[in-house]
């Protein structure tokens, strides 16, 4: 079985390279629009889309919450976004039995 302090890491530091990349380019999308009334495309749709589920459950509930201005320390609910993303990776893989191990050729 793969190891919890190999599978969380990995997948939280790809969660979080992801959702910041993904946060700048809904931003820039959302600059280019500003003050235009242009329509949304079907790329500017499934940018918000996947900021939307990128950004669950922590960072939704964060932007909820009458929080106010949390200057440098708001990117810790982003980490912490990214560790929970990684703590559901690695419980999928235990309950799935992942690898499955071959049976050996020798009896």
């Amino acid at each position: 079985m793969p190891r919890f302090w190999i599978v969380v890491p990995l997948v939280a530091a790809c969660h979080f390279v992801l959702q910041g990349i993904i946060f700048f380019m809904n931003f820039g999308l959302v600059m280019l629009r500003f003050d235009t009334g242009s329509q949304l495309s079907c790329f500017d749709h499934a940018i918000r889309l996947v900021s939307a589920v990128a950004n669950f459950p922590l960072v939704t509930l964060a932007t909820m919450l009458p929080l106010g201005d949390t200057g440098s320390i708001g990117w810790l609910v982003f980490v912490a976004n990214s560790i929970a993303w990684g703590i559901t990776a690695w419980l999928c893989v235990q309950s799935s039995g992942w690898p499955v191990q071959m049976p050996s050729r020798h009896p």
